[in-house]
């Protein structure tokens, strides 16, 4: 149970810095919302995303005895995944009309 609020916090604080910087930026149509989510969302969405990431990779994946498997490899694999999740809602949510 205490996992699950966790995770649930996680990606409300995620969603809830993308949608409130996508708000911002509709509202003024101005550059700094895009730059603030460039510079803090490495905290906030790719440190978060990759807790996340690694947490769902250790649960389905994780296997001592496999290479690609083992903790070092899901982290591998949790780092690219939130480095891609990353870009993808910064392009995705944060572009500013013209």
């Amino acid at each position: 149970m205490d996992t699950a609020i966790i995770l649930f916090a996680k990606m409300v604080i995620i969603f809830g810095f993308v949608f409130s910087l996508n708000f911002w930026l509709r509202k003024t149509n101005s550059v700094f919302p895009v730059i603030i989510y460039w510079v803090l969302g490495v905290i906030f969405v790719l440190v978060v995303s990759f807790g996340i990431f690694e947490w769902l990779y250790t649960l389905l994946l994780f296997d001592a005895d496999n290479f690609v498997f083992d903790k070092q490899g899901i982290g591998s694999m949790s780092s690219l995944t939130s480095l891609a999740f990353y870009i993808f809602l910064g392009v995705k949510f944060l572009k500013r009309k013209k």
